[in-house]
């Protein structure tokens, strides 16, 4: 397997969402990376990658990724929030 291709201090000044990521992960969720994983079905080792930027070819992450990942930790940001899982019946029950 080819070792992945570690972004430059340049490239990465050029997104700050692997910080933020992590830093959500740790402070907000204060969760573990494993437990990320287990709630957001990425698994553990694209939840290490992405929290550094990169894809597991040494890419940088692409914004449409960034938008998948973070919706899917908005998710487990809903759970903390409101005790439970979204779910489609609850919010018609909710509405109407």
């Amino acid at each position: 397997m080819k070792k992945p291709k570690y972004p430059t201090i340049m490239e990465e000044s050029a997104s700050r969402e692997p910080f933020r990521a992590k830093w959500w992960r740790t402070n907000i969720a204060q969760m573990t990376p494993q437990e990320i994983a287990d709630l957001t079905g990425y698994s553990l080792q694209v939840i290490y990658l992405m929290e550094r930027g990169i894809t597991s070819e040494g890419k940088l992450v692409k914004p449409w990724a960034w938008r998948r990942y973070k919706m899917a930790c908005a998710g487990v940001e809903y759970r903390l929030l409101h005790g439970h899982d979204f779910n489609w019946q609850r919010l018609k029950q909710e509405i109407g």
